[in-house]
């Protein structure tokens, strides 16, 4: 029985993890980079950095200085770690998949920028020069090793750690439906907010909290590749039958959009933005 907030949380990652390995093994195993196939839509979303910053961004900027450092743990495509190179003196991100990784070189490419190093590594497996704010941005949710992950970041911090996270919600109505359709039960949620605050405390870190609300979509070149990226969600096997089921299931969830491509009805969800100072920092 799961006594500690800590213990809460494993369980949540074991039953998720334990219910998508098997549905994973259906399609023969686990793919060696999860991300290789949607890393581009990722990047996409981003768009222009300066126009379109990831949730919180804005509050973690406002305690930097120009010559601060950040480490972006699990950094994707660059989301956060470009537009904070553009106002820091560098930022060292660690991403474990090459496809997310390929993304971010690009995007600092497009922005002119190299005051950044790229570890594509796991955390918390490489070391890293300590930097003055850490951050953790929609990462923490399929973590099992919680405090591990989180104690290696704590120490990585020289002033700052800061971590956005958002609710349980992370899937469309979309995915849910092909889910339940294909697999006959909703997927176990990941572990949420309200689950990671307890896990905090429980740790001995106090941060202050800001809730607000996280809007994302996807958007597609047609309703084939829409179902293709749902049926990659939800672990169907892209079987040409499988790909017309799933296009069946979302047709009234796609939206046409003015360019002639369509969207997935866009998702609003709680997310909350987490900051401490970490012990001893000036």
């Amino acid at each position: 029985m799961a006594d500690t907030a800590v213990d809460r949380w494993r369980a949540l990652v074991l039953a998720r993890r334990e219910q998508m390995d098997a549905q994973l093994a259906q399609l023969g195993g686990p793919p060696d980079d999860w991300w290789a196939g949607r890393a581009p839509s990722f990047s996409r979303s981003i768009g222009d950095l300066r126009q379109a910053p990831g949730w919180g961004l804005p509050q973690v900027v406002d305690r930097l200085e120009r010559t601060d450092t950040v480490l972006d743990i699990g950094a994707g495509a660059g989301r956060y770690a470009v537009p904070l190179a553009r106002v820091t003196g560098h930022v060292t991100l660690v991403e474990p998949s090459a496809a997310m990784a390929g993304e971010a070189r690009a995007a600092f490419a497009r922005a002119g920028l190299a005051n950044y190093t790229l570890v594509e590594r796991t955390w918390p497996g490489p070391r890293v020069t300590p930097a003055t704010a850490v951050l953790m941005a929609n990462v923490l949710g399929p973590v099992l090793e919680i405090e591990q992950f989180l104690g290696r970041a704590v120490a990585a911090a020289e002033r700052w750690v800061c971590i956005v996270h958002g609710s349980a919600l992370d899937m469309g109505r979309a995915v849910e439906r092909v889910v339940l359709a294909f697999h006959g039960a909703a997927r176990v949620r990941q572990p949420g907010l309200a689950d990671l605050i307890p896990v905090l405390h429980e740790l001995g870190m106090q941060p202050e909290l800001a809730m607000g609300e996280r809007r994302f979509g996807r958007v597609y070149a047609d309703a084939r590749e829409a179902a293709r990226d749902v049926a990659a969600t939800a672990l169907v096997e892209q079987t040409p039958a499988a790909l017309r089921r799933v296009q069946r299931i979302i047709a009234g969830e796609l939206e046409a959009q003015p360019d002639g491509r369509v969207a997935l009805a866009a998702q609003r969800v709680p997310v909350g933005l987490l900051t401490w100072r970490v012990r001893g920092a000036r």
